[in-house]
């Protein structure tokens, strides 16, 4: 298969060159030179323009913000320069026909590679006409192959790599900010069954802090206490990283709009990469060998995670609104990080903070240290303290707003009392229809809800509907369910009225748990009309206009919010809250356990 994008490279270059050797060697040069311009300007303003799209259109952001700056500025270079040189130079037609094919090589080279970077950055299979840049070896390692036979992507990135530090120096050169930018593609394409987002905006989360773990050796540093095997790390050149190594660990927290669509943050070991100076001054890529968050949704409690096989894709577990985690990358001596890539949003080392945590000498701590320092929850909820919000796995946010009010008070609420308070701990869904009439709404094997919108007529909501076609239920990732909440006009816990700012009705509604949030991720609203569905785990509520709007003039309405929340013992729903503003207070806290 790739011989398709071989062929298409090859020949795209090939046309180019011919059409250049026909206008001769002049013309061919002229054009060469707008095309080497044309290129450095697109770099030069790839990143600003990407992240004004991100807010636009995720998927083709840091595609379109390559291609198209480069297209106008080769455009317009074409213009001025068929005005200011209007006439061409002669010169024998064998010199013409050499001369101006080898220019018009380079300038499609150049072009064939801005084209080839360019679509590397579109929401495609990391396979895409079967071109894999990058690959894993037998331990899970990313590295580099041979590339295409015409390698004029990794040419186009040398060129202006070389050009940044040269002809074309800058005090931020693109060899130090974004290093060999074919790769950088292709390990942003490495997602989660191919379908997985990659790319995030800046807004979607912020560095924390970092730690620093050394060993006497290789292998004790690739230990953990969740294996007494090393782990066969090794670069992207396949090469072992030599002792004196160091684990670099860099801490992100992650909003909610950093999920996928299965409401969960996700990231494979080439969407989060470390950049870093080494010994000559040179800037290297290095890829995470693990990653420390929460480890499971029944309980509180952490671990380590390692990269140590072919598409292994970490995500955080639960349902809450945010998520902690830490990925360690090794250095080998002598280098200085510079900056981590986090699905290709630069963020520079210096906007982390060094941990405080215990036993650290000369700034690093021993393998064993971060081991008791994971167990302990010293590592994600130290991270939290130095950011000033709350503690790892999903714990900072909100709640860090100091409560004005105290909003409802519910007192005795259990199993048989949650239906007169319109509380359903479940992922049932009252309103069934036929997956004939789904409309916009995705569903899974089992005619389960997945995502999607629908405004359903009255009567396509039935309940006599054969089993095989019944829609009655939403999917829900394993550990988690629904809670399900009536805030219509006349409901016992109605929002109208409830809020004392205007500026609330701005905020996200959520709820509270022990220091984990909890967000809306979708409701069902009932009128004269029919029934609108609304779910999306990936894009929680942000906003309490997103919602339908209930009145005291429509009594008949009815609003029900859907919250994705963890389902094990310990979690209890504290407060039904509009951003930091608490609409009903549970007492005693209700459980998510359906008992």
């Amino acid at each position: 298969m790739a011989i398709v994008i071989n062929l298409i490279v090859i020949v795209l270059v090939g046309f180019i060159a011919y059409m250049w050797s026909q206008e001769g060697l002049f013309s061919a040069l002229i054009h060469l030179v707008c095309t080497v311009i044309a290129g450095a300007v697109a770099l030069g303003v790839w990143e600003p323009v990407a992240y004004l799209m991100l807010g636009v259109r995720e998927d083709i952001a840091w595609s379109v913000g390559l291609a198209v700056p480069f297209l106008v500025t080769l455009a317009l270079l074409r213009v001025i320069m068929d005005k200011a040189v209007p006439y061409n130079l002669k010169f024998s037609p064998v010199l013409n026909m050499i001369g101006g094919g080898a220019f018009g090589a380079g300038s499609g080279i150049i072009a064939v590679g801005i084209l080839v970077i360019s679509m590397g950055f579109l929401r495609l299979p990391s396979g895409f006409l079967g071109y894999k840049p990058i690959t894993y070896d037998s331990q899970g390692n990313l590295q580099r192959t041979a590339g295409l036979w015409l390698p004029a992507d990794k040419l186009t990135a040398k060129l202006y790599e070389k050009l940044s530090v040269a002809g074309f120096a800058t005090p931020t050169p693109l060899a130090a900010l974004a290093p060999r930018i074919d790769e950088q593609a292709a390990l942003m394409r490495i997602t989660f069954d191919d379908r997985a987002r990659n790319t995030l905006s800046p807004d979607d989360f912020r560095a924390i802090g970092r730690y620093s773990v050394s060993a006497s050796n290789p292998n004790e540093l690739f230990k953990d206490s969740q294996s007494s095997q090393p782990q066969q790390a090794r670069d992207l050149d396949n090469k072992p990283f030599p002792a004196g190594t160091t684990l670099e660990g860099f801490v992100l927290f992650f909003e909610p709009t950093a999920k996928e669509s299965g409401g969960q943050v996700v990231f494979g070991s080439g969407q989060v990469t470390l950049l870093y100076e080494d010994a000559d001054g040179v800037t290297r890529r290095v890829a995470p060998v693990a990653m420390v968050s929460q480890a499971k949704s029944e309980g509180v409690s952490y671990g380590r995670f390692r990269y140590d096989a072919k598409d292994v894709f970490l995500a955080s577990v639960g349902a809450a609104s945010t998520a902690t985690m830490a990925f360690e990358f090794p250095v080998p001596p002598g280098g200085t990080p510079t900056y981590v890539l986090v699905k290709n949003v630069r963020v520079p080392v210096s906007s982390f903070a060094p941990l405080p945590l215990p036993g650290i000498e000369n700034g690093r701590v021993t393998t064993a240290q971060r081991d008791a320092a994971i167990d302990a929850n010293q590592i994600l909820a130290g991270s939290a303290a130095v950011a000033g919000g709350g503690g790892g796995g999903g714990s900072a946010g909100p709640g860090a707003i100091p409560i004005k009010h105290g909003g409802t008070q519910i007192s005795g609420i259990d199993r048989n009392d949650r239906e007169n308070y319109g509380v359903l701990i479940s992922t049932n869904l009252k309103e069934t229809f036929s997956k004939g009439n789904r409309g916009g709404l995705d569903l899974n094997e089992d005619n389960q809800i997945t995502g999607g919108m629908n405004k359903f007529a009255s009567s396509e909501i039935s309940g006599d509907v054969a089993p095989k076609l019944r829609v009655d239920e939403f999917f829900t990732p394993a550990g988690t369910t629904l809670v399900q909440i009536d805030i219509s006009a006349q409901a016992k816990l109605s929002i109208l009225g409830k809020a004392y700012d205007a500026a609330l009705y701005l905020m996200p509604l959520q709820l509270r748990a022990q220091g984990e949030t909890f967000d809306a991720v979708g409701y069902i609203f009932k009128d004269e009309r029919g029934v609108t569905i609304s779910y999306d785990l990936g894009n929680p509520i942000r906003s309490f206009n997103q919602l339908p709007q209930t009145s005291n003039s429509k009594p008949t309405d009815k609003l029900t919010v859907l919250f994705l929340v963890n389902r094990r013992n310990d979690v209890m729903i504290e407060t039904l809250q509009l951003g930091p503003e608490p609409i009903a207070t549970f007492n005693p806290p209700m459980p998510t356990l359906n008992r």
